[in-house]
């Protein structure tokens, strides 16, 4: 997807993901080429892949319409809570994203956005606002990944959750 107001690119989205459903659990999130400039900026996202199309997965709780969701994933017997925030989450989608995580607090979390960190590995704009007000705020979160640059990168915060001065957590 490049063009969010090219209706050809929903279609070949909405066709190579149908290949999936079903067959493999997912989450999705918008990312800033799949947003509308215009007032309904997650209007197309949304008509393809709001929580309309996951209709009967109860599994998955949804921020609005489908802008962020977050659902409860098994594998190898260990449960993970996989939490998708679309591009540049506002002050809503991140309060609502901090009462999931308190929710299943005692269940590993992998937070998923669109921008997190530059391809020089440094936290954007974003990352640095939800590293502060999620990351941070939430010892469950253990891994967070993102998109957005051309590059792949990695960065490891060691957190002190308690303030005794011993590492707690290492979010990758």
């Amino acid at each position: 997807m490049n063009h969010a107001d090219r209706e050809e690119e929903w279609e070949n989205a909405d066709a190579a993901m149908k290949k999936i459903e079903g067959v493999v659990p997912y989450s999705i999130l918008a990312g800033n080429h799949d947003l509308l400039e215009a007032e309904d900026g997650y209007g197309a996202y949304l008509t393809y892949f709001g929580k309309g199309r996951f209709a009967g997965d109860d599994d998955i709780q949804w921020y609005g319409e489908g802008e962020a969701g977050a659902r409860i994933l098994e594998t190898g017997g260990q449960r993970y809570l996989i939490l998708a925030l679309g591009y540049n989450p506002d002050e809503a989608v991140v309060d609502w994203a901090n009462r999931i995580l308190e929710k299943y607090g005692n269940i590993p979390a992998i937070l998923t956005t669109h921008s997190y960190l530059h391809a020089d590995g440094t936290l954007s704009t974003a990352g640095r606002k939800l590293y502060q007000e999620v990351v941070l705020k939430n010892p469950n979160v253990h891994l967070v990944l993102c998109g957005h640059n051309h590059s792949a990168e990695k960065r490891i915060a060691r957190i002190d959750d308690d303030g005794d001065g011993i590492t707690d957590r290492t979010v990758y």
